[in-house]
C-alpha cells in the first residue's frame, strides 16, 4: 500500500515484485503450517506430562515456590500465610469484598504485587492447589498463531492429581470453603442457575 519494500535474504525475495508476491504467499503457509506441526507437538508434549501428573507452570502458584532445576514444588511461608488467613476468614463469614479489603488495610500485596481485589481472594480460594492437589488444562491455547489462551469448560481434556504435593491448608478446610463458596455462588444467580 504505502510501496515500501520488504526484502527476504534467506528467500531472495523482494515484496514489491509481482512474482514475490506469489512466493511470499507460498513461503507464509508453509511458514503456518509449520508452525501448526510444532504446536501440535508441544500439545502432546504438555498432554503427557498432564497424564503424567507433572506441574506446568508459567509462573509460581501464589503461597508456593517453583524450581526449574528439580522440578519441585515448596511454600513460601510468608504468602502460605495470606492464603491461610484468606480461607480462614472466609469459612468464617467474610466475603471476597471484605477479605481484600482487610489485606489491603495490612498493606499485604496482592499476588501481581498490587492491591487485594475480591477477583484475586475468590481466586485463591477456588485454586486446587492449596489443598495439595493440581488440575491440569484449566486454559488452552486457541491457536498457534495468536497464542491466545482461553479457559477450558471442557472443550479439552483435563487431568486433576489428588495429593499431588504439600498442601497449604487442610482437606477440611478446602472443602467447607468450597461449600460456602457454591452456596454463595448458587445464591447469587436467580434460580440457582
Amino acid at each position: 500500500k504505502h510501496k515500501v519494500d520488504v526484502y527476504f535474504e534467506k528467500e531472495n525475495l523482494h515484496t514489491l515484485y509481482l512474482d514475490s508476491e506469489m512466493f511470499l504467499t507460498l513461503y507464509s503457509a508453509f511458514a503456518q503450517a509449520e508452525s501448526e506441526s510444532i504446536s501440535q507437538n508441544v500439545k502432546l508434549g504438555f498432554k503427557a506430562k498432564m497424564k503424567r501428573g507433572e506441574f506446568i507452570t508459567l509462573a509460581n502458584p501464589y503461597g508456593y515456590d517453583w524450581d526449574k532445576v528439580t522440578k519441585e514444588i515448596s511454600i513460601n511461608e510468608e504468602q502460605a500465610d495470606v492464603v491461610r488467613k484468606i480461607f480462614n476468614w472466609y469459612i468464617s463469614g467474610s466475603g471476597s469484598h471484605t477479605i481484600a479489603k482487610k489485606l489491603n488495610e495490612m498493606n499485604i500485596p496482592s499476588p501481581r504485587g498490587k492491591k487485594w481485589i475480591p477477583t484475586s481472594v475468590r481466586q485463591i480460594l477456588r485454586n486446587e492447589k492449596y489443598v495439595g492437589d493440581l488440575m491440569s488444562g484449566k486454559t488452552f491455547s486457541l491457536d498457534p498463531i495468536s497464542h491466545k489462551r482461553i479457559v477450558n469448560f471442557g472443550e479439552r481434556e483435563k487431568y486433576y492429581t489428588k495429593d499431588h504435593h504439600i498442601a497449604i491448608i487442610s482437606r477440611e478446610v478446602w472443602d467447607k470453603a468450597q461449600e460456602i463458596y457454591n452456596k454463595r455462588s448458587n445464591h447469587a444467580l436467580p434460580d440457582g442457575k
